[in-house]
């Protein structure tokens, strides 16, 4: 490293097949990303999710631009901000229902930019919607056997997380109690 040091003028630092740095010895020698990775005891975990420089919309219309973010492993992400801005494009980016002009979308090291959005829900990436989006014909077992997948998430394990939904099994999606009043008014009354 220090015959690099003295006679590189532009040293590029690459970790998992990506740049993390570019710049003049001096520089690249006091980041402490670079420090961390080929100095010291750590070693940069590769993120969860990243997008990097994503452009995307719908049609021809951009409603994201220039997008870079990473989530790490154990790690979250607060999106804010007020109605219009792109919060439910950029989620509906990440699922795969916009059309993708420019960047890249990775999932656990995985690009997927260009895969349907069945298949990164195979893969293990998922929303929840924040509203009740669920199929109001079905049960709630229904409901959660209709996008379940192999893993350990099952049935059994959900109930035990959750007894109120193993007791209203088999409730429909529209049953609710006639003395709530959010059920009065989710339903339009």
């Amino acid at each position: 490293m220090s015959l690099v040091f003295r006679f590189a003028r532009r040293i590029i630092v690459m970790v998992g097949g990506r740049i993390l740095m570019e710049g003049p010895p001096d520089q690249v020698a006091a980041d402490p990303r670079v420090r961390d990775v080929y100095l010291g005891e750590r070693a940069m975990p590769e993120p969860l999710l990243a997008l990097e420089g994503v452009r995307a919309g719908y049609g021809d219309a951009v409603a994201l631009d220039g997008i870079t973010l990473e989530v790490p492993a154990g790690g979250s992400l607060a999106v804010l901000g007020r109605n219009g801005v792109g919060k439910t494009t950029l989620l509906l980016t990440i699922m795969g229902y916009t059309n993708v002009t420019r960047g890249a979308i990775r999932w656990r090291g995985r690009d997927l930019t260009r895969v349907a959005p069945h298949r990164r829900a195979r893969a293990g990436l998922g929303w929840v919607a924040q509203e009740r989006e669920i199929f109001a014909a079905l049960s709630v077992e229904e409901n959660l056997t209709v996008a379940a997948r192999p893993g350990r998430w099952d049935l059994p394990r959900v109930y035990a997380l959750f007894p109120r939904l193993a007791e209203r099994r088999g409730s429909r999606g529209t049953t609710c109690r006639a003395a709530s009043s959010r059920c009065s008014r989710s339903r339009g009354r």
